[in-house]
């Protein structure tokens, strides 16, 4: 969606293109909330894709393991009983265990590209 509102030339001059595009997100993951029928991992995506849509409209960074637990601590504060299914574990177990290795391995990738290509492979 940015890149279409990006094509337009007049609206792309006078106003950041990423604001809107974000509130169509918004829509869209809404829209796919609705029709899923709303499980817990549909959930958690959802509040966490809506984290991200209201960083990009707030001019702010999204950190990603917070936007985790805020999903989890939504997601018990509608539905106590979400905590001792599967479903709940695995999708936050899962997405935590994602970004906590994402970050890891961005400290560690400065050092690996320095290397030449010989001892990177």
């Amino acid at each position: 969606m940015t890149f279409l509102l990006a094509c337009i030339p007049w609206l792309a001059r006078r106003m950041d293109v990423r604001k809107p595009a974000a509130m169509f997100g918004i829509a869209a993951a809404m829209t796919y909330l609705v029709l899923s029928g709303a499980s817990v991992a549909t959930q958690r995506a959802f509040i966490m894709a809506i984290i991200v849509f209201l960083a990009v409209i707030l001019d702010r960074r999204a950190l990603s393991l917070r936007s985790v637990a805020l999903a989890a601590l939504i997601t018990l504060a509608l539905h106590p009983e979400a905590l001792v299914s599967v479903g709940f574990q695995m999708s936050f177990a899962a997405v935590a265990a994602l970004i906590v290795t994402y970050q890891a391995w961005q400290r560690y990738r400065p050092a690996y590209v320095r290397h030449g290509l010989f001892r990177r492979g």
